[in-house]
C-alpha cells in the first residue's frame, strides 16, 4: 500500500511539473518566422519636386507570414538622420500585417493592407516587374526625438499608379543582412545582382531610369531571400 502511495506521489509531482513546463514555453521561448521571396528589388527615386525616395519591392512565394504575396515598402530621405526611414509599407496580406507593425515599430510607419490586384510583383530569370494599380498614399508623420529636441515631421505625399522594371547584369553576388529592434532581430542570407531601373509614371509624366545612387543604396534585384525573423 505504501509502494503504491509514493509512486502515485511521484506520479502527481511528475504531472506537475509537465503542466508548468507547458504553461511556460510560450513566455520563455523566442518566435521565430521565416519568409522566402523570388523576387525582389531596391531602388532609390529622385524627382524633381518629389520627397528622395527609397522604393524596395518583394514577391514571397513561401512563408510563415501568408503566401503567395507581395509588398511594397517606402523609405524617405531622412537629412538630420542621415538615412532612409520607413514611411509606409503596402502587403497584400493580412496574416502580416502584424508581423511589418513590430518590424517598423518604433518608427512611425503606416502598414496598409490592400488587395492582391492593387500591386503585383514577379520575377522572369534577371528581371524584376512591380507596378501598382492604385494610388502609393504616405500619410504625414510626426518623428519624435531625444528628448529637449525639434519634433521632425515627414510631410503626406502620394506616389501615383505606375511601375518599376529592374533588369539585373553582371555576376551573380551573395551577401547577409542583418537588422535588430526593439522588438526582433532578422538575420537575411540573399542571392542576387546589381541592376538597372526604370520608373514608369504617367501622372508624373516620368519613363526613364532612376537609382543613379551608388553604394549602400545601389540598384539590386535578389532571386533568392531568406528572411528569418526572431520576436524578442
Amino acid at each position: 500500500m505504501k509502494k503504491k502511495f509514493v509512486i502515485t506521489a511521484i506520479l502527481a509531482v511528475v504531472l506537475v511539473v509537465i503542466v508548468s513546463a507547458s504553461s511556460l514555453a510560450p513566455a520563455l521561448a523566442a518566435t521565430i518566422v521565416v519568409d522566402h521571396a523570388n523576387a525582389a528589388g531596391s531602388t532609390v527615386i529622385e524627382i524633381a519636386g518629389q520627397p528622395k525616395i527609397r522604393f524596395l519591392v518583394s514577391h514571397f512565394d513561401w512563408g510563415d507570414n501568408g503566401a503567395p504575396r507581395d509588398l511594397i515598402r517606402i523609405f524617405i530621405w531622412m537629412t538630420p538622420l542621415n538615412t532612409y526611414a520607413p514611411v509606409a509599407y503596402f502587403t497584400d496580406s493580412s496574416k502580416s500585417v502584424e508581423h511589418y507593425q513590430l518590424v517598423v515599430y518604433p518608427y512611425p510607419t503606416s502598414v496598409v493592407l490592400v488587395d492582391k490586384w492593387d500591386i503585383q510583383v514577379f520575377r522572369l530569370g534577371k528581371a524584376v516587374f512591380a507596378y501598382w494599380t492604385m494610388p502609393l498614399v504616405v500619410p504625414e508623420e510626426k518623428w519624435i526625438g531625444p528628448s529637449g529636441t525639434t519634433p521632425m515631421v515627414t510631410p503626406a505625399f502620394t506616389i501615383p499608379t505606375g511601375g518599376l522594371i529592374f533588369q539585373g547584369f553582371g555576376d551573380v553576388q551573395t551577401g547577409t543582412e542583418t537588422a535588430t529592434g526593439l522588438k526582433y532581430t532578422q538575420t537575411i542570407p540573399w542571392t542576387g545582382y546589381s541592376a538597372h531601373a526604370t520608373l514608369v509614371c504617367p501622372k508624373w509624366h516620368y519613363c526613364g531610369d532612376v537609382g543613379v545612387s551608388e553604394g549602400t543604396y545601389a540598384t539590386m534585384i535578389n532571386t533568392d531571400r531568406l528572411v528569418t525573423t526572431t520576436y524578442k
